[in-house]
């Protein structure tokens, strides 16, 4: 879905707008890409890039945590198809490609790249919603799956023993004690040369 690299992708899009004759049927897409961290930012508005506008997408206590991007006017072409496969295991296929998402994706990337040489902050380009939204009844009919998620699959759960995590802690802590045993600290090294001054000193006088 998304194989096409960015230098291909940037000619597969121009390719798709150039071509589509003036009545064919457009969309508008919508990418939603989330933050690592969130961003405080006082005040923001919406940003013209790509022949579309980007914006911040606040969560409820007020913080960026996510940039969308939008744009009117893309061929339906775009769109995801759902393919049927009744005698498959799969019974359907997702097929299509948006090769714009690409584009945004590679724009946001080296955005916070130079971002990122003066802040901490980092954006999940490998993390997108995608939308693809009819704005006429003829376009709903030519979008079968509106919306798709790309992203880090979920792991499942781990199944481990209580005994193993016992295990593991006493183990460091028998680790921990035999390094100690063989490093002395300083205190105790500071009392050990205390008392071999003390002895030689009673040697000498003694003698």
């Amino acid at each position: 879905m998304l194989a096409l690299n960015l230098s291909e992708s940037r000619k597969f899009l121009q390719l798709k707008m150039e071509s589509h004759p003036p009545n064919s049927i457009l969309m508008k897409v919508r990418y939603t890409f989330p933050l690592k961290r969130p961003i405080d930012m006082d005040d923001h508005w919406p940003i013209p890039v790509l022949d579309g506008i980007a914006r911040m997408v606040e969560n409820d206590d007020g913080l960026v945590v996510a940039i969308e991007f939008a744009k009117d006017g893309c061929p339906v072409d775009l769109a995801f198809q759902v393919i049927e496969t009744p005698d498959q295991i799969s019974k359907a296929t997702i097929a299509g490609q948006d090769g714009f998402v690409r584009v945004v994706q590679d724009h946001l990337d080296r955005a916070f790249s130079y971002l990122q040489c003066y802040f901490s902050t980092e954006i999940e380009v490998g993390s997108v919603d995608i939308e693809h939204i009819a704005e006429t009844s003829e376009e709903e009919e030519n979008i079968v799956l509106p919306s798709f998620s790309i992203g880090k699959k979920e792991q499942a759960p781990l199944p481990l023993t209580y005994d193993f995590v016992t295990r593991a802690l006493l183990w460091r802590l028998k680790k921990v004690r035999l390094q100690r045993s063989k490093q002395a600290s300083p205190s105790s090294l500071a009392r050990t040369t205390r008392k071999a001054g003390i002895s030689i000193v009673s040697a000498i006088a003694s003698f």
